[in-house]
């Protein structure tokens, strides 16, 4: 079955305006941005931890980075594309209201930090936070020294996930080309080192 978002989430706002005594629909109290690969994921244990049984925290739910990245691969109008964000926020926030939620933070996945500007359009009033460390050091988590050269680990890197994609992002392929080079002709670890450029 096939829903249309904008009118669910429509429903879902007049719904909660009569309801008002068992749905309580909480705003983002902050929202985590971050490079990979630098504590993160500690900080959003931290988040869910400091208000136990107060505090909600959605931690790199795929339909967050749909949605900031939805105008990357197709022209869209950037009027409903803040309205597409700010239903999707409000909807996550929803709650019966004795649960008593009184904060919710989203910890967006990395490559969710090249559409931070999206993100502030739709709610500017919403705190947030970037996390990053030494790149180099980051690099280091994502590939394995081997002898006098960078192998690959098991996994393989978030740092190249993208790399073969068909579509690349918009930022990544600018800063590339600044340099000369395709992102289909770079090494592994050139890759890597722009994805985090793109990221910073």
């Amino acid at each position: 079955t096939t829903v249309d978002l904008w009118d669910l989430a429509q429903q879902a706002r007049a719904y909660d305006d009569k309801m008002l005594n068992e749905i309580l629909p909480v705003s983002p109290t902050g929202i985590v941005f971050h490079e990979s690969r630098c504590g993160s994921t500690l900080m959003a244990n931290m988040l869910a931890g400091f208000s136990p049984g107060h505090t909600k925290v959605y931690s790199e739910n795929q339909v967050h980075n749909q949605v900031l990245s939805f105008c990357e691969k197709q022209p869209c109008n950037p009027k409903l594309h803040q309205k597409l964000i700010q239903d999707v926020f409000y909807l996550g926030g929803r709650t019966v209201r004795k649960e008593r939620p009184q904060y919710v933070f989203y910890k967006i996945s990395s490559i969710g930090s090249l559409y931070l500007d999206k993100l502030t359009d739709a709610l500017p009033t919403v705190p947030w936070v970037y996390l990053y460390r030494d790149t180099v050091e980051v690099m280091q988590s994502h590939l394995v020294a081997k002898g006098s050269t960078m192998a690959l680990s098991r996994e393989r890197p978030v740092c190249l996930r993208m790399q073969n994609a068909p579509h690349q992002p918009g930022l990544t392929v600018q800063i590339a080309n600044s340099k000369g080079k395709d992102p289909a002709a770079l090494s592994k670890e050139e890759y890597c080192a722009t994805h985090l450029a793109a990221l910073s």
